[in-house]
């Protein structure tokens, strides 16, 4: 059986790491058509509304932060990092949506993977423990609390493992006006 939870651990392993590898392939080529989006300055602030972005000017400055007002004309940001520093001053930043040429925003992706890999990382933390342990031992209540949490800790690891991977950048292009 230890031989059964080896073989399972090495095949989660092998299957997250390639995971990770396409998820580093995404986010390189995110500018491939299926995450990439061209619209009019008009039509930005309801796309981005509430979101987290990042973004750049048509000045190069970049601005990371999160929308909260939007109009037609000019969208507001709550500034948390802003590159060059002098260029933005205070806490919320208002730019005209004309002056801004891309936005990067992250996005949920398949939240199959996420559950899978909380099941499959559930499974092989309890199975290790499991096959470690002495289930004959006086406290199998204590082995029992053992099995239990170790499970709850591989399923918390792949949960977030598969909101890591799954995770999508989506780049919108803001056309001149």
């Amino acid at each position: 059986m230890k031989k059964v939870i080896s073989l399972l651990l090495i095949i989660w392993l092998v299957c997250a790491s390639s995971a990770m590898g396409e998820s580093q392939r995404s986010l390189k080529t995110s500018g491939s058509a299926k995450n990439t989006f061209h619209v009019i300055p008009q039509s930005l602030g309801v796309l981005i509304l509430d979101k987290s972005i990042e973004l750049m000017t048509r000045d190069g400055t970049y601005i990371k932060g999160k929308v909260v007002r939007t109009s037609p004309e000019e969208i507001t940001l709550r500034v948390k990092k802003a590159e060059p520093k002098d260029r933005i001053t205070g806490g919320e930043a208002t730019l005209r949506s004309a002056d801004i040429s891309v936005i990067n925003m992250n996005k949920a992706g398949n939240p199959a993977l996420t559950v899978a890999l909380g099941i499959v990382g559930g499974l092989i933390g309890g199975g290790a423990v499991a096959q470690g342990g002495d289930p004959d031992a006086a406290d199998q209540g204590a082995f029992a609390a053992l099995v239990i949490g170790a499970m709850a800790l591989g399923a918390t690891g792949g949960v977030v493992l598969g909101k890591k991977l799954s995770r999508k950048t989506v780049v919108i292009n803001i056309e001149r006006p």
